[in-house]
């Protein structure tokens, strides 16, 4: 519940970040802060060796698309649209991943999993339509939203390539392996195109939110997750997935006054409905607690 909390936070926080900074800037940031704490905690309570060189350059290739490019993108996603859309979007993650594993032929496709893609796709059509369930939605909440599903997509990706890697290490020791590549790559040209560090001028308010997005929403929630991969049911936890756009739209709301309706809501339920029914016969269902280690 901890952790569903802290994500639903974490894109509220994000909005207000990026509201302050440029999302490049945001991203920047975030990540200069926490690769040297991944790398400091790995060391502390793993201090895991990966003697393969093959396995080196298969995690370097996932920090570049699970941080460089994932986080960059979901930064610039939630700058353009609402986060009541990023919570309902980022829902829909255990159906991305499920949709690659049958492209990839590891699951069967089955009228469950058929049925509930189409009602998900239908109550997100339905949900991208409007706007506080009456106006129009803004163009930058339609690309926003689009940029937001291909994150989702690309972490899908991230999840299929990872699998054999995590199951050969430490899930938390391959995340900070991850950010340290991507960190190396990446981090030098924040340096270079922001012209130094990001974000010194930032507000204190928007330095207690960089806090939280970094120690719990990057840091904590993976120690988190660890913990509920070997403590919690995978059904517990699948509940908590389905929670998680709730809490975000009543963050958002009660943080930044974004506006909710009932329409919006059944919307949302609609697309949650769908996903629920896609992934119910979906073998590992501890799938469903690795859609939640996204370190968004």
């Amino acid at each position: 519940m901890a952790s569903s909390i802290i994500y639903g936070l974490f894109y509220v926080a994000l909005k207000i970040l990026v509201t302050d900074l440029t999302p490049w800037q945001t991203f920047g940031l975030r990540l200069i802060l926490a690769v040297p704490l991944f790398y400091i905690f790995e060391k502390l309570l793993f201090n895991t060796r990966i003697d393969s060189k093959l396995d080196l350059l298969k995690i370097a290739g996932l920090g570049f698309l699970g941080v460089s490019i994932i986080q960059s993108s979901i930064a610039l996603g939630v700058h353009l649209t609402s986060v009541f859309h990023t919570g309902f979007l980022v829902g829909m993650g255990p159906l991305a991943t499920l949709i690659l594993s049958v492209m990839l032929k590891r699951e069967r496709l089955t009228l469950p999993k058929v049925l509930g893609t189409l009602i998900a796709f239908m109550g997100l059509f339905l949900l991208l339509s409007v706007h506080s369930g009456q106006e129009p939605l803004p163009a930058t909440f339609l690309w926003g939203d689009i940029i937001v599903f291909l994150n989702i997509t690309g972490w899908a990706v991230f999840l299929v390539l990872s699998q054999p890697l995590v199951q050969k290490y430490p899930p938390f020791s391959v995340i900070s392996y991850a950010f340290t590549f991507a960190g190396i790559i990446t981090i030098p040209i924040v340096l270079w195109t922001c012209h130094g560090v990001p974000g010194l001028n930032l507000s204190l308010n928007g330095w207690l939110w960089m806090g939280f997005v970094v120690i719990f929403s990057t840091i904590f929630t993976y120690f988190l997750n660890y913990y509920a991969l070997a403590k919690v049911s995978a059904g517990t936890v699948a509940v908590y997935i389905f929670l998680q756009p709730f809490l975000t739209a009543i963050f958002a709301h009660w943080v930044l006054h974004e506006p909710i309706t009932g329409v919006m809501i059944l919307y949302g339920c609609i697309i949650l409905s769908g996903v629920a029914t896609a992934t119910e016969s979906y073998r590992p269902l501890q799938q469903l607690i690795r859609i939640k280690r996204r370190p968004v």
